[in-house]
């Protein structure tokens, strides 16, 4: 079991060498990078983030795609299924000065994404669309992007 970065509901993935990953993507190598596990508690869901820099589906070759994906948890077994938690997304701008570009979305409960895991990873689900290339120029620092995953801890109902 990878270890956890945070068991809050919140991962800040910096994302380093984005130019890189973005000509790799481009150039029909490695299309999608996954951020390090996280939990919504200590004893909750195991999650990450799916990251196509040139974006997957409608968003491929214009856009940035983000997915969340359910890993396999040590407490799967007594946790409530389907995950139901809302979830946002925010690029951040590590200059302060523009606002995050965010997008929120609750989970379809009738998604096998968003169903107990059998595999080590459920299938990803989230924003194809989630920002333009036109935009991400302006979020990044260092040749580094932050990006900001909150889910919604409220409620989880364990009993």
């Amino acid at each position: 079991m990878p270890e956890l970065v945070s068991t809050d509901g919140t991962l800040v993935w910096k994302v380093e060498n984005f130019s890189k990953l973005m000509k790799e993507s481009k150039a029909g190598g490695k299309r999608s990078i996954y951020s390090p596990v996280f939990a919504t508690h200590t004893f909750g869901y195991h999650l990450c983030v799916r990251l196509y820099p040139d974006g997957d589906g409608i968003g491929q070759g214009g856009h940035l795609s983000l997915f969340l994906a359910l890993a396999k948890g040590p407490y799967d077994d007594i946790l409530p299924w389907p995950f139901r938690q809302k979830v946002t997304f925010c690029l951040l701008d590590p200059t302060r000065k523009k606002s995050p570009i965010m997008e929120t979305f609750l989970p379809d409960p009738h998604s096998s994404s968003f169903h107990q895991p059998r595999e080590r990873l459920n299938v990803a689900s989230g924003s194809p669309l989630f920002a333009s290339h036109v935009e991400i120029p302006n979020y990044l620092k260092d040749d580094t992007l932050y990006l900001k995953v909150v889910v919604d801890l409220v409620p989880i109902n364990l009993s």
